[in-house]
């Protein structure tokens, strides 16, 4: 009971009558307490939305609504100030709605332009038929209507935009597989694999990364990935070349390193049977 409220009840001299208007005003407070607090609950969480994409106009309705029920809130005009907080909660609610339909539309956003950046195929992307195209349309089109506030409309666009340019990186992936797959059938992986183990390294973490795109479905990154581990297969090979090379090397230098080992008792012995007729040598010709 506020201190204008309870100066009103010693104005008005009866006390049977203080009585009655105190029990009616703490009935009208009681009831204006619960939806004060449900509707600035909500309000609090909704105030410092982003005003854009067609939310200005009711966060400033809402804002308006939670002015005036304040208002009269301090001014104890509790059946009013009920009246008015009643709509701010509806208010409030229609906001919400629009908020999580807004969120929802800028996470199928995100998944259009994620499918559609995975593209790199310049033909693709000449080609007015593409899928690729036709998602790029799509999400162009959802952007335009995103900025009005049509969220639902906007997301299913999105969502379109995410399913064809994702079905375009997956046909890019199956064909970067294939690539990769006939790249390394004209090589000798096992070679590569003993011979140039720090490239080969490199190919098998492009390699998984691309399966792993394939599993998650994130086939831009599949492709992208196939098309790196075939860069890397030239690079590896060439390391496995100079690696098979050295390879020889070492092993004729161990060969050489074994037969000098094993000539090296003949040697001794020749050296000694030298030495032998050399001294022979000069005993006859003394």
């Amino acid at each position: 009971m506020t201190v204008r409220a309870v100066a009103r009840h010693v104005s008005l001299g009866s006390s049977a009558v203080a009585e009655a208007t105190y029990k009616r005003d703490q009935r009208a407070l009681s009831g204006v307490v619960g939806a004060r607090t449900e509707a600035k609950a909500l309000w609090d969480q909704l105030a410092r939305l982003h005003p854009g994409q067609g939310l200005s106009a009711p966060l400033a309705q809402a804002r308006a609504l939670h002015t005036t029920a304040e208002e009269l809130y301090a001014k104890d005009a509790y059946p009013q100030a009920k009246t008015a907080y009643q709509k701010l909660l509806i208010a409030s609610q229609e906001l919400s709605r629009l908020r999580d339909q807004r969120a929802e539309a800028q996470t199928a956003r995100d998944q259009a332009e994620q499918a559609l950046a995975g593209v790199v195929d310049p033909a693709i992307k000449k080609d007015p038929a593409s899928l690729w195209n036709k998602a790029r349309k799509a999400s162009q089109q959802a952007k335009t209507i995103y900025e009005k506030g049509q969220f639902s409309e906007a997301k299913r666009l999105w969502s379109a935009a995410a399913a064809d340019a994702g079905q375009q990186n997956a046909s890019l992936a199956r064909s970067a597989k294939a690539a990769y797959e006939k790249a390394l059938k004209a090589l000798n992986a096992d070679q590569l694999r003993q011979n140039a183990p720090t490239q080969w390294a490199e190919v098998e973490k492009a390699l998984k990364a691309a399966q792993e795109g394939e599993k998650t479905k994130r086939f831009d990154l599949a492709a992208q990935n196939y098309r790196r581990a075939i860069e890397l297969l030239p690079a590896a090979q060439a390391a496995a070349k100079a690696g098979a090379l050295l390879a020889q090397v070492e092993a004729a230098i161990k060969r050489a390193k074994a037969l000098l080992k094993h000539l090296r008792p003949v040697e001794y012995h020749l050296q000694n049977y030298c030495n032998l007729r050399h001294t022979n040598s000069r005993q006859k010709h003394f």
